[in-house]
């Protein structure tokens, strides 16, 4: 498994990516050809774990590093 931290994230992950990843999921969902289903929440001692899992049929997945 690989856990990445916030600044692990801000290296890889631009905001002009963020954004664009948001558009093509909010058109995806507009067109029927993505499933969000309800968040799942485990709660534990010292906290909880929130995911909210997704799957978009036609999704471009990439990822760069400098």
């Amino acid at each position: 498994m690989l856990i990445l931290n916030e600044a692990d994230i801000a290296t890889l992950l631009t905001i002009g990516d963020a954004v664009d990843a948001v558009d093509e999921a909010l058109r995806a969902q507009a067109s029927d050809a993505a499933r969000f289903p309800l968040r799942n929440i485990v709660f534990a001692k010292d906290g909880l774990l929130g995911a909210m899992p997704g799957f978009i049929s036609r999704a471009r997945l990439t990822c760069s590093s400098n």
